[in-house]
């Protein structure tokens, strides 16, 4: 559990060639993602860094009952395309903000706390 209201929690993940920076920040979550050229490419590793991603998201919102927020963003036409293809169709991302203009789009999914049925 966060004890500070602006603590900021952080988590680095990694897949093949692509890496996921993770910062959570009162009920915000943040994602960066990167190449790192010197390794090999996976197929499917920004999908499953995003899985994780998630999961991680929905644990913490399971054990502090609090909803979490996830948020994207990006210029890059190939992850703007992942976006619309897997992000929005496969893992729960719904676009909130794609310009005119083609060149920035926002997306954010939500996890709300799963109640305990036991």
């Amino acid at each position: 559990m966060m004890s500070a209201e602006n603590s900021e929690r952080r988590w680095n993940l990694s897949r093949g060639s692509k890496s996921l920076r993770l910062a959570l920040r009162d009920g915000v979550g943040r994602a960066t993602i990167r190449n790192d050229t010197g390794r090999a490419k996976i197929n499917g590793e920004t999908t499953f860094l995003y899985q994780r991603s998630g999961a991680i998201f929905q644990a913490l919102a399971d054990r502090t009952g609090r909803e979490i927020t996830e948020r994207f963003g990006s210029v890059n036409p190939t992850m703007k395309a992942w976006m619309r293809d897997k992000g929005v169709g496969v893992l729960g991302f719904k676009i909130v903000e794609n310009k005119e203009d083609g060149r920035t789009m926002k997306a954010e999914r939500k996890f709300s706390p799963r109640v305990d049925k036991r």
